[in-house]
């Protein structure tokens, strides 16, 4: 994580959530890659839209890594920037 600390921990705490969230609807561990999507998607909507910018902007990004057993298809490194990139 990089940025402001309390942005950061706002974001850990909803990525927490979110992946708990896709853990009991579909039963299994969600995908670093989906997370990072999921993420950056709900940045993007902070800082796009003027009413959620204003109480809900995100100064932070995110680096996710993924190590999944020794195939190379099962690593992975996802990024999330301040724009939801």
């Amino acid at each position: 994580m990089t940025g402001s600390i309390a942005d950061a921990r706002n974001f850990v705490t909803r990525a927490q959530s979110e992946a708990a969230e896709f853990r009991y609807k579909y039963g299994y561990e969600m995908p670093c890659d989906v997370l990072a999507k999921r993420m950056a998607n709900i940045s993007q909507v902070y800082t796009q839209r003027v009413s959620a910018k204003a109480t809900h902007a995100i100064g932070c990004g995110a680096l996710s890594l993924t190590y999944v057993g020794v195939h190379a298809a099962a690593r992975g490194c996802s990024d999330v920037d301040i724009g939801g990139l």
